[in-house]
């Protein structure tokens, strides 16, 4: 969401009295409001002078030609991850459960570079995946780098992560440019 407000030059903030309690979410757009009657009109705001402009970001590491296998029972996250891997360069394979994750990836043994895991998915988690993957030879790529996502970001879920398989530990939601160099550090890029 933040990514499409920024895109029409917005903020997006969050705010909560506490657990339990709720969330405001408060989004700002720019308005411009144009009636030919009254000739009234609302600018937006003017942009930053270069002496204030934010500086832009770092270019996106290249991962052309790494093959990417994400697990996440949501549509939109998968898709959202697809979109922002394939723009640098990386193959994408996406899947929703640990049996179809184990399906795909016995059937194409060695076939990917990095796997991207949710920890939350239905029937069997992404702990049972690491661990299933992990009893597999290094040819079959039980030796694959991984990483967990997560919306448990505690110590005690980084290290439960960290002790099943997965060498990162990863909050949600995740910026796309940490999913980038994320997967580009794990597939020593």
């Amino acid at each position: 969401m933040r990514h499409l407000v920024e895109l029409h030059g917005g903020t997006i903030s969050v705010t909560s009295p506490g657990e339990g309690q709720g969330s405001t979410f408060t989004v700002r757009l720019p308005l411009q409001i144009n009636q030919k009657a009254t000739d009234i009109a609302i600018e937006p705001p003017t942009p930053p002078t270069p002496s204030s402009a934010p500086t832009p970001p770092a270019a996106d590491p290249s991962l052309a030609g790494v093959r990417v296998l994400i697990v996440d029972d949501e549509p939109d996250i998968r898709q959202l991850f697809r979109i922002v891997l394939e723009e640098c360069g990386a193959e994408v394979t996406d899947t929703e459960s640990v049996r179809e994750t184990l399906s795909i990836f016995t059937n194409n043994p060695g076939g990917y570079d990095v796997l991207i895991s949710d920890i939350g998915l239905p029937e069997e988690d992404g702990y049972m995946l690491i661990r299933q993957i992990r009893e597999l030879s290094p040819e079959a790529g039980g030796q694959i780098p991984a990483a967990a996502l997560t919306a448990y970001t505690g110590e005690t879920e980084e290290a439960t992560a960290k002790a099943a398989g997965f060498q990162v530990h990863l909050g949600k939601p995740i910026e796309p440019d940490q999913l980038v160099s994320v997967v580009a550090s794990l597939a020593g890029r």
